[in-house]
């Protein structure tokens, strides 16, 4: 599982760089050869939508996601744990849902093709939301034992 996190650590990164260096050509192009990259816009829209998806898998892997745990540290012992155990089944049954509904729109929406790159939308877009809920779902079942915060 440590090698799979690193694929997906390693793709983030690598989606991030890929970002930043077509936006440095576009704003070359643009400013210095008064020329523009006619699909940069777009790809770069792209990435960062997968970027952000893949970067809340991350966080449900690492447990980092923001939370409001005042009142749930007034609690006893038992009372947190049942809570947290709550919490824990409402999350999953969320990205459950995101997931297979996600995957639904995908199959189920018109086949748009992108204006500029001639991509089809639907395969680069869409299937961020279920693809990156499905990871989600993995990351959360193999991190069942962890107890960090």
């Amino acid at each position: 599982m440590q090698k799979f996190n690193s694929i997906i650590d390693y793709l983030l990164v690598a989606i991030g760089l890929i970002v930043t260096l077509i936006m440095s050509a576009q704003i070359f192009c643009r400013y210095v050869l008064n020329e523009s990259i006619p699909w940069s816009e777009e790809v770069v829209r792209y990435l960062f939508i997968w970027m952000t998806f893949l970067g809340a898998a991350i966080v449900l892997r690492e447990k980092q996601q923001i939370r409001v745990t005042y009142f749930l540290d007034l609690l006893p012992n038992k009372v947190r744990d049942r809570v947290k155990d709550i919490e824990s089944l409402l999350t999953r049954s969320l990205i459950l849902v995101l997931a297979i509904l996600g995957l639904i729109w995908l199959l189920t929406s018109n086949v748009a093709i992108s204006s500029s790159t001639g991509a089809h939308v639907n395969m680069i877009i869409y299937s961020a939301l279920p693809v990156t809920m499905i990871l989600s779902i993995i990351f959360l079942m193999t991190n069942r034992g962890d107890k960090k915060k």
